[in-house]
């Protein structure tokens, strides 16, 4: 299991795992989203970044992050906004791979901590989260 940068010949591995990332959320995979949400994360100077997993030459997982300030602690924190393991490849490793490569560029940057949400009703992923990092105590609220 290899993380690295994406780079811009991932891009058809890289969209089948994010159309299934869109299809968990149940949210339309446009083509003209996923060319988008692709060159932000190329785009070193758009705030959007990320990473892929790759297993013999196959992208088998991404990663999408940002980082962004904190004004009550005047410090920075990460936000992972998308963690998506092809299905075959779940429970292997992949997902706790990636939150520690994220928690360890955290603390290597100084940011104050990584954090992310994930639906209610994802059991699976909150198994394993629950194991890594403690729930914030929080609630999400969507305006529009």
């Amino acid at each position: 299991m290899n993380i690295r940068e994406l780079q811009a010949s991932d891009y058809e591995g890289w969209a089948r795992l994010y159309r299934g990332y869109k299809e968990f959320y149940q949210v339309p995979a446009e083509e003209s989203d996923l060319q988008t949400a692709f060159e932000w994360v190329l785009d070193e100077n758009h705030p959007q970044y990320g990473f892929v997993v790759e297993e013999n030459g196959v992208l088998i997982a991404l990663a999408h992050y940002q980082v962004h300030p904190n004004p009550l602690a005047a410090t920075y924190r990460m936000y992972l906004n998308d963690l998506f393991v092809d299905p075959d490849y779940r429970a292997k490793g992949c997902a706790s791979a990636i939150i520690e490569t994220l928690v360890t560029i955290c603390r290597n940057e100084g940011f104050e901590r990584l954090r992310w949400v994930t639906a209610e009703d994802n059991y699976r992923a909150r198994s394993l989260y629950d194991k890594l990092a403690q729930k914030s105590g929080f609630i999400i609220y969507d305006a529009s």
